[in-house]
């Protein structure tokens, strides 16, 4: 069977995954707190941190994170609607800091 388009070079079905590097600029989205050159900043700031205490220390900055976008949207959802408001928009916040978080691997 004949390729629709002869003079043309294959490519695969899809799209490139989103994390992939393209090679221009900065890449496509971080992986920690720690890139762009800042781990050798906790390294001055935080020496007698090892590798897997500095990850519990990070990930424990990021739940602190989640629970601050939470509290933001309760205050927002009881400024909207009340209590009912404020549990809806805690929920919603805390929903989605976790799910933003966990998808740019700031929280592990």
């Amino acid at each position: 069977m004949r390729r629709p388009y002869p003079n043309r070079r294959r490519k695969r079905k899809g799209r490139r995954p989103p994390h992939r590097y393209k090679g221009d600029g900065f890449p496509i989205r971080p992986n920690s707190f720690q890139n762009f050159g800042l781990k050798a900043i906790y390294d001055l700031f935080l020496p007698k941190l090892g590798v897997h205490n500095r990850r519990r220390y990070f990930n424990q900055v990021g739940s602190y994170i989640v629970l601050g976008m939470g509290v933001i949207g309760a205050v927002m959802g009881f400024g909207i609607a009340g209590p009912v408001g404020a549990v809806f928009g805690g929920g919603a916040g805390l929903a989605l800091g976790d799910h933003s978080l966990k998808k740019h691997r700031f929280i592990r």
